[in-house]
């Protein structure tokens, strides 16, 4: 009866032992604060179970009778492994329960560049179009895409003026690109002192996209754009957020580069959906630091690491500090961009030569765009890597 005793907890510790240490280790990348709570609950209530059946089998286990209160073996057996983890089940549901409000799934019904170095403008536009639109309106889309895309332009800066690019914080964009969220909340919905707001561009801009997006849905009437600065707002938003016209820019790190995709709830499939607007979704796997490289983003833990990332690589690392903008023209991405760059231009009747010189002034002045950070650039609107929750106001 000893040994039965000795097999009945040896199996009974085996399995708490795999839920306290294999469970998490098994989702250590995919563990939230608020998984890692409920974890710590569960383990706290099997040990108290635990505890509970080791006083009920002293007291009961009688070794002189061999018997345990006249129960059999297979009875002790399935008493034992009930009581220890009965409790904790309530528990683990909870965090499963979880898991599936956190899982996101990709959405492959969307808007792709397809060459344009505008994931920015996509992101934007993945969500505030939705999924009937978008498969259905695709031709419309387009020219929304390049007159926006033209009002992204910078008109005025000198290229050949290295420095002054090297030292911006680019709240502009050369060739259709923003490297900060500040930059895209600027260009959107550029809102300061709103009373003096007649004579900015950006104002302007604001108007201008409203009339492209009202071309593609007419019950469009507005939209406006909130920096989200941390974890804990945007958990509280995803989770509080239920709605198709409340969507999220999200940027992540593609080597030294900046990438933003859009991540939208849609309310028939009753899920969080990430739009990538990248025509191979695969570089998601790059803005994460896991020791197994996951292809995409399948999880809200996994979107918040990649944003905590950029944040920290871009700040704190100097191989991330700047980006080789003439490097990319040069390159076969570049190419691609630049030839979509002058269809553009063709398209919006743009005969501007500092404008259509872009790409090759880029080139030749060896551009490179340095991320400007708060402590480094005084009285400079700095460069911030903001989540964007976007709503989208309809008639």
């Amino acid at each position: 009866m000893n040994a039965l005793w000795c097999g009945i907890w040896t199996i009974v510790l085996i399995m708490f032992g795999i839920m306290v240490w294999v469970g998490p280790k098994a989702h250590k990348q995919d563990i939230s604060l608020e998984e890692q709570g409920l974890w710590v609950k569960l383990i706290k209530d099997e040990t108290k179970t635990l505890l509970v059946t080791l006083v009920f089998t002293i007291i009961t286990y009688k070794p002189k009778s061999n018997t345990i209160c006249q129960l059999n073996p297979i009875g002790v057996i399935f008493l034992i492994v009930l009581c220890a983890f009965m409790i904790g089940w309530t528990d683990y549901w909870e965090i499963r329960r979880l898991r599936l409000t956190e899982k996101i799934e990709h959405q492959n019904q969307r808007l792709k560049q397809n060459g344009k170095p505008l994931c920015g403008l996509y992101a934007f536009l993945n969500g505030v179009f939705s999924q009937e639109d978008i498969s259905q309106k695709e031709e419309q889309i387009d020219k929304v895409v390049d007159k926006i895309w033209w009002l992204s332009l910078d008109k005025e800066i000198k290229l050949k003026d290295k420095e002054m690019i090297a030292k911006s914080d680019l709240s502009f964009s050369l060739v259709g690109e923003f490297f900060a969220s500040n930059a895209i909340e600027d260009f959107f919905d550029y809102r300061e002192n709103e009373s003096n707001n007649q004579d900015r561009n950006f104002d302007k801009n604001h108007l201008n996209i409203l009339k492209e997006l009202h071309s593609v849905d007419a019950s469009i009437e507005d939209y406006t754009i909130k920096a989200i600065e941390n974890e804990k707002k945007f958990r509280d938003a995803y989770h509080n957020i239920k709605d198709e016209n409340t969507f999220f820019i999200i940027p992540y790190n593609v080597g030294t580069n900046v990438h933003w995709i859009c991540l939208k709830y849609i309310h028939n499939k009753g899920k969080y959906y990430i739009l990538n607007s990248a025509k191979n979704t695969s570089n998601e796997y790059r803005s994460l630091r896991f020791k197994v490289p996951l292809k995409k983003l399948r999880t809200l833990n996994q979107v918040v690491s990649a944003w905590n990332y950029v944040r920290e690589a871009k700040s704190k690392n100097e191989k991330f500090n700047e980006f080789d903008f003439g490097k990319w023209v040069k390159s076969c991405d570049g190419c691609k961009a630049e030839e979509k760059y002058t269809d553009m231009l063709e398209d919006n009747n743009e005969e501007n030569n500092s404008l259509t010189e872009r790409f090759k002034d880029i080139k030749d002045s060896h551009i490179k765009y340095e991320y400007a950070y708060n402590e480094q650039c005084g009285d400079k609107v700095y460069s911030r890597f903001d989540i964007l929750k976007v709503t989208v106001k309809r008639r």
